[in-house]
């Protein structure tokens, strides 16, 4: 229902995790036939409820905007949201 792009990196959101399945599937093969390929640690489908960190910002669920997770983390009263962020996926 959704992506974000930069570069070579990219987020697909929807709902169905079939879906995001079915499409990553296909994103390999668009990808292989280029003699390219989705790095495989770097490739996940997650819930749509979790926070995720995408180049280096962690995109929380509802929110208005992003953190900056290093600028969070470094102020003294930082957001809350990447110390969260950092202990559900860590």
């Amino acid at each position: 229902k959704g992506y974000l792009r930069y570069m070579d990196d990219f987020a697909l959101f929807h709902d169905d995790p079939g879906r995001l399945e079915d499409w990553r599937v296909r994103i390999a093969r668009f990808l292989e036939v280029r003699r390219l390929r989705l790095h495989p640690r770097k490739t996940r489908i997650l819930e749509s409820c979790a926070s995720a960190t995408f180049l280096g910002f962690v995109l929380m669920p509802g929110a208005d905007g992003a953190c900056r997770r290093r600028t969070c983390v470094a102020s003294a009263t930082g957001c809350g949201a990447c110390a969260t962020a950092g202990a559900r996926a860590g």
